[in-house]
C-alpha cells in the first residue's frame, strides 16, 4: 500500500541548491534550443518533404518556450502553473522527451501539495528515462519516499546507480553535456555527495556542482 503521508524529503545538498522555480526551467533545452534556430529560422528550403517535421519541431519548441514563460513570472499564479503544464503536456504528447520530464516536474515539484499527482510524474519519468538520465534521480526520490508508488529504497538505490552510469557512459560533464541543466547537475551531484548508489565521491560531487 502506498504510503501517501511521507513527506517528500530531498538531500539537503539538493533543497539548499534549488534555486526556485524558474532555476531548473531557466535554461531548459539550451542545445535542443539552439538547434531549433535552424530548424525554424526560415533556411532556405531543401526538401518539401521535411516541412511537416520541422513544423512539429518548431511546435515542440514554442510550447517548451511558452511553458518556461509562465513559470518564470515574477507573481505566478496557480493558473499559470496549469497552463505551463499544458503546454509541456501538448509537446510530450508530440514526442517530446524535455516536454515529459518537465512534466513530471511539475507533477512532481511545482504544483501546490493538494494537487501534486507523484503517479503522473513518474509516468512521465519513465517515458524518458532513456534519454534524460536526471528523470531517473527524480523515480529514485519518488521510490524512496513512497510517493506515487511503494517505498522501496531498494529500487532507488539502482536508479541512483543507474543515472550516475547513464551519464558516465555518455561522457557528460556539466561544461560538454547539452541539454543539462543546472538544477540536472545538481542533482547528479547529489548522487555522490550523499553515496546514493554509488561510491561517495565529494570530487565528483563538486564536479558536477560547479
Amino acid at each position: 500500500m502506498v504510503n501517501h503521508t511521507i513527506m517528500k524529503k530531498r538531500p539537503n545538498c539538493l533543497q539548499q541548491r534549488k534555486r526556485g522555480v524558474g532555476m531548473l526551467i531557466a535554461t531548459v533545452l539550451i542545445f535542443t534550443l539552439m538547434l531549433s534556430l535552424c530548424a525554424c529560422g526560415g533556411e532556405q528550403e531543401t526538401d518539401k518533404v521535411e516541412e511537416p517535421v520541422q513544423q512539429e519541431t518548431c511546435k515542440v519548441e514554442e510550447l517548451i518556450q511558452l511553458g518556461t514563460s509562465l513559470l518564470h513570472q515574477q507573481h505566478r499564479t496557480q493558473a499559470d502553473t496549469e497552463q505551463a503544464l499544458a503546454c509541456f503536456e501538448e509537446a510530450a504528447e508530440l514526442g517530446s522527451d524535455a516536454g515529459r520530464f518537465l512534466a513530471g516536474w511539475v507533477y512532481d515539484w511545482e504544483l501546490p501539495d493538494t494537487a501534486k499527482d507523484y503517479v503522473r510524474a513518474m509516468e512521465y519519468y519513465e517515458q524518458c528515462r532513456d534519454s534524460r538520465p536526471y528523470a531517473l534521480i527524480c523515480m529514485a526520490y519518488l521510490y524512496q519516499n513512497g510517493q506515487g508508488v511503494d517505498a522501496n529504497p531498494d529500487k532507488a538505490e539502482k536508479l541512483f546507480a543507474e543515472a550516475a552510469a547513464a551519464a558516465d557512459a555518455e561522457t557528460l560533464s556539466p561544461e560538454t553535456a547539452p541539454g543539462y541543466y543546472p538544477e540536472a547537475c545538481d542533482l547528479l551531484g547529489c548522487i555522490y555527495d550523499g553515496g546514493q548508489g554509488v561510491e561517495q565521491d565529494y570530487a565528483k560531487a563538486m564536479e558536477w556542482y560547479q
